[in-house]
């Protein structure tokens, strides 16, 4: 599934941008490796990938269904963390009208850290999430499938430099740690 529709202002603004052109699921799989990649040089400390471990039912998860991604080795003990990552996308509703990043599937209970990995034409912005920063429940079907986070610019601004930089703003207002910018941009010359 493609969620760069042809003809939306998303699709639009991607046009050409790095790894525009992937699979939800393919670009999910990349950029949760280049956080972990992030987090290890970062931090100084090692990181392991996730035991696959098993399901309620007794089967072996899949690297697609693990409780965490990946485990950052500290002197002090293991820290199982969780990447989540969105697209930057323009919510085109009728009332709305905003530049919104939106991470699902989050099961809190499952790991010690989570990491969101927003996705801009630009460049790949990280943040440790803190506390309930823009968590969004659905009752009972929060349990099975997780909670959302979202976070969106203001309505009405149509300039997704100028909304980044708002939804920047407003992920470390509600206590979120921003740890890194990582540029999509080739320097120029270089291609």
């Amino acid at each position: 599934m493609f969620d760069l529709i042809e003809g939306t202002v998303t699709h639009a603004t991607f046009a050409g941008a790095l790894l525009a052109e992937l699979s939800v699921s393919e670009r999910g799989m990349i950029l949760k490796r280049v956080v972990k990649k992030h987090d290890e040089l970062t931090s100084g400390y090692k990181v392991a990938d996730a035991d696959d471990g098993t399901c309620v039912n007794g089967a072996c998860r899949g690297a697609d269904n693990l409780e965490f991604d990946y485990t950052r080795i500290e002197p002090d003990g293991r820290v199982h963390v969780e990447v989540k990552s969105s697209q930057l996308k323009w919510n085109s509703h009728a009332s709305t009208l905003q530049w919104k990043v939106a991470f699902s599937g989050v099961k809190c209970d499952l790991h010690d850290e989570l990491r969101l990995a927003v996705y801009t034409p630009d460049a790949l912005l990280i943040f440790v999430h803190g506390s309930n920063a823009g968590v969004s429940k659905a009752g009972k079907v929060t349990e099975v499938k997780g909670m959302d986070v979202t976070f969106g610019s203001t309505k009405g601004e149509c300039d997704w430099r100028v909304a980044v930089r708002i939804i920047r703003t407003k992920i470390e207002q509600k206590g979120c740690q921003f740890v890194g910018r990582i540029s999509l941009v080739a320097p120029k010359g270089k291609a």
